[in-house]
């Protein structure tokens, strides 16, 4: 892997471009708004949990099948093109990021726009499952986690982020620029769900004294 600041500044500078030339407030949920944050307590604190994910994936020895569970723009995909042999990427606007793909020459790397169109033929095939700061925004969170049971290996990691919804976070969701409504859901409810298929344990809180974001890990129960 490339050095982190290094893969932080090249996202910045895609995500950077395609902010430019769409309205304000398009890719909000893809999180665009906190990752090029022009403050950089802002943008530390979004790009510390992509840094913890990449640290975390750099102790597993191979990577042979990859999902990344809520794409958006691709924050985690030049990391997977590199390490994974395969990687399906799912979002339910897959478009800008085939397009950054296709530029970028990610060869490694399949789209899907939903999970369910993901074929029984890759059930237990995935060594990681990512689903990061997505299943706050899904309507049926627990139908999507309980595929994600039937598509991992019995070794492999489901690994989650997302936000407490605390006033804090509120506030720094402001400050970090977006625009709209809050999620209906926060980590504490997406934890409870995955607990009922996976056996979970914490990576990483952001931060600790006054919680922003958790990271865990499931394992298949």
């Amino acid at each position: 892997m490339q050095g982190f600041d290094m893969y932080k500044q090249n996202t910045i500078g895609r995500f950077r471009s395609v902010l430019s030339a769409n309205p304000t407030g398009t890719y909000d949920e893809a999180a665009l708004p906190a990752y090029t944050n022009s403050n950089p307590l802002m943008r530390w604190l979004f790009w510390q949990r992509i840094e913890i994910v990449l640290r975390y994936l750099e102790t597993i020895d191979e990577l042979g099948s990859v999902m990344d569970f809520g794409c958006g723009l691709g924050v985690m995909l030049p990391y997977l093109n590199q390490r994974a042999k395969n990687v399906i990427a799912v979002d339910k606007d897959i478009g800008p990021a085939q397009g950054i793909a296709s530029e970028m020459q990610w060869s490694r790397i399949t789209f899907a726009s939903d999970i369910s169109t993901v074929s029984e033929e890759y059930n237990r095939v995935f060594d990681v499952i990512l689903a990061l700061d997505v299943l706050e925004h899904v309507d049926d969170p627990d139908c999507a986690i309980r595929r994600f049971a039937q598509l991992l290996k019995k070794d492999g990691k489901l690994i989650v982020s997302g936000p407490t919804e605390s006033i804090l976070y509120r506030i720094g969701r402001k400050l970090a620029g977006y625009s709209g409504d809050y999620h209906c859901r926060d980590i504490y409810d997406i934890e409870r769900s995955v607990r009922l298929h996976f056996v979970t344990s914490r990576i990483a809180v952001l931060t600790p004294l006054i919680p922003f974001f958790v990271i865990f890990q499931g394992s298949p129960a």
